[in-house]
């Protein structure tokens, strides 16, 4: 074996460096998180981008791409949500999305400044893959955005798709569940503006007289709380953060956003992903990107990946499962490989 083999064979082994980074965003607030830098730069860099819960920047996801990543020559930076581990803040699980987005779009600002990094991404996942295409709309300094079990409908459709398939799981009927989701949808439609009062007072009355709805107000919250009412209350009795998530959060719609990115995009989905539905939101993205000209988007179905792409070996999720099984996280076969596959020509 020659030195210059021997060399490169030393560098791509040599382990990542590490660092604590301090990122001020654009309200001034800061977010803390780990940058993890390969052993040869300037490298190409990525930003990671968190779901819908409290998420830290050690968590299993963030740790598994970040390995593989940094093995592949990138430079990966995660930081704490807002609000979580040591970034300032509040967290609000249902943001305006806009928000994360900024952060997204504040810690891309951060890298390009360093000199040890060359051109930027973002990988989000969930709710996370609902903000990278917002922030790379809002920093032209993303170079290319990987969207990880990104629903393509709003989140109101979204969570009302999940909540479907849990009321199924648990034994309701599937057209009972989906009469559940109307009606979730035609509420949140009413404090949206979109309803007339008399027609969600109409539709209530009709659902509280069905022999399900008992059922449906054990595992829903919302129906919970609403179900000794006859009439559905006004937006202005609603709680204040909640209000705040109608306005702000609910009706995202993601596919403008889709047909408004000019880089290189990955939709990438689990085949058991129960907490959306999989071939309507790659149909839905596939012909933005159509419509948008957009012909480096690319889309692809992992088998036997959850929403988390995490190992599946039913043949869905299961939303009831122990806690200890959902929470053990074991990355499905052949994703990162498909993820780094297509990231290859991002390292030049």
């Amino acid at each position: 074996m020659n030195a210059l083999v021997s060399l490169v064979l030393l560098l791509a082994a040599a382990p990542a460096r590490t660092e604590t980074v301090r990122i001020e965003a654009a309200d001034s607030l800061v977010l803390v998180g780990t940058l993890a830098l390969p052993a040869r730069t300037p490298a190409p860099a990525i930003v990671l981008l968190h779901g819908s819960e409290a998420g830290r920047r050690d968590n299993a996801f963030f740790r598994a791409v970040r390995d593989r990543l940094v093995g592949d020559g990138f430079a990966v930076l995660g930081y704490d949500k807002r609000g979580v581990g040591e970034s300032g803040g509040t967290y609000v699980e249902t943001p305006d999305l806009l928000v994360p987005a900024r952060d997204a779009a504040s810690a891309v600002a951060f890298l390009a400044a360093r000199p040890d990094i060359a051109r930027i991404g973002i990988i989000g996942i969930s709710q996370g893959g609902w903000a990278a295409p917002l922030a790379a709309t809002l920093e032209p300094r993303v170079a290319f955005v990987v969207a990880v079990s990104e629903p393509g409908m709003s989140p109101l459709e979204q969570s009302g798709f999940q909540r479907a398939s849990e009321w199924i799981e648990q034994g309701l009927a599937p057209a009972d569940a989906q009469a559940a989701r109307a009606m979730r949808t035609l509420l949140f439609e009413y404090w949206h503006g979109d309803v007339p009062r008399v027609r969600a007072d109409s539709a209530w009355a009709a659902v509280r007289a069905q022999p399900w709805f008992g059922r449906v107000t054990q595992s829903e919250e919302l129906f919970a709380r609403l179900a000794p009412y006859e009439h559905v209350p006004p937006a202005s009795a609603l709680p204040p953060a909640f209000a705040r998530a109608v306005r702000e959060h609910y009706f995202h719609d993601p596919i403008p956003v889709a047909e408004r990115l000019r880089v290189p995009v990955l939709h990438l989905y689990g085949e058991a992903d129960r907490h959306l539905p999989v071939a309507e939101s790659a149909a839905a993205f596939r012909a933005a990107y159509a419509r948008a000209g957009n012909a480096e988007a690319t889309i692809r179905v992992i088998a036997h990946a959850g929403h988390g792409m995490q190992a599946v070996t039913a043949d869905a999720e299961c939303f009831g499962c122990l806690p200890e099984a959902r929470l053990a996280w074991a990355p499905a076969a052949g994703w990162l490989d498909t993820l780094s596959t297509w990231l290859e020509k991002e390292r030049r």
